[in-house]
């Protein structure tokens, strides 16, 4: 069995003028996002091996935010 895991991608338009002094404008668009795969799981261990691995595919800065939505347990083929 396998993991996936879906994230949301969000990019600051804002932050594409800033001139990084003060606060960072704020203009968030969504911009799809990814699937991750864990091969090779144990289906009754997919909960621990998510909290384990969820946030090697998030990320969050002023630029870029990428976050889980969501995960499954499917099948190898």
């Amino acid at each position: 069995m396998k993991l996936l895991i879906t994230t949301q991608v969000y990019e600051n338009y804002g932050a594409h003028d800033w001139d990084g002094k003060s606060e960072c404008p704020q203009y968030w668009k969504a911009k799809g996002g990814n699937d991750y795969f864990v091969l090779n799981i144990d289906a009754n261990a997919a909960v621990e091996v998510y909290d384990e691995v969820k946030s090697l595919c998030e990320s969050k800065n002023d630029y870029w935010n990428e976050y889980c939505i969501g995960w499954e347990v499917v099948a190898d083929d």
